[in-house]
This record gives structure tokens, C-alpha cells and sequence, in this order.
């Protein structure tokens, strides 16, 4: 008997919405939903560096838009949101200066989200 394809789960978008240190909205693809919230906030993270390159920025927490719950980084995406879904970032300015006068732009949460 024929296999049958094994259907690919359809992938995620989640807008995002950010405050603080830079005002941005986009839309993010997130594979299947499958990644932790930290993975998340790290592309987030990484998203809004190449939207504002000159502005070092850290996020300080991540939380469901749609009632402020805050999102905890152990947790997966697919657990705690669905596809569609709005969530809002908090950002913040970061001194990464490290004495050579390089900036370095920091990828990981403050305080690692947790």
C-alpha cells in the first residue's frame, strides 16, 4: 500500500508590536510554533536590530497583547499563543559599549527573560 505524504504543518505569523526604546509593527513568520518563547523574543530581537541598526536594544519581556499575560521563556510558542496571534515587546536602549568604543548588540533578553 502507498504512503500517503506526511502533511507539513502550516507555518505561524505572529504580529508584533513593540514599545519603549523603538515604536515598530511587523508581521514575524515562526515556522510551525514549535520554538520556546525565548527563541521567539530572540528573533524578535534580531527583526527590530535590522529594522533600527544604529539603536542597540534589549527586550525586557514579551506578553500577549491581546491581555498583557506575560509569556515565560521555558514555555513553547504553540502553548501559550496561536497563529495570528498579536504579541508586544518591550524594549529598551542598551549600553553595550565595551570600552573599545565597538557597540556590540545584545540578541538575548535582559536578565534572559526570567
Amino acid at each position: 500500500m502507498p504512503r500517503l505524504p506526511v502533511p507539513t504543518p502550516p507555518a505561524w505569523r505572529l504580529s508584533v508590536v513593540t514599545e519603549g526604546a523603538a515604536e515598530l509593527k511587523f508581521i514575524l513568520p515562526c515556522d510551525d510554533g514549535s520554538m520556546t518563547v525565548l527563541e521567539l523574543t530572540r528573533r524578535l530581537v534580531e527583526r527590530c536590530q535590522s529594522l533600527t541598526p544604529s539603536v542597540p536594544l534589549v527586550a525586557d519581556r514579551l506578553v500577549d497583547a491581546r491581555d498583557g499575560s506575560t509569556l515565560f521563556p521555558e514555555d513553547s510558542a504553540r502553548e501559550v499563543l496561536d497563529d495570528g496571534d498579536t504579541v508586544k515587546v518591550f524594549l529598551r536602549r542598551t549600553n553595550t559599549d565595551n570600552g573599545s568604543g565597538a557597540m556590540q548588540r545584545p540578541l538575548v533578553l535582559a536578565r534572559e527573560m526570567g
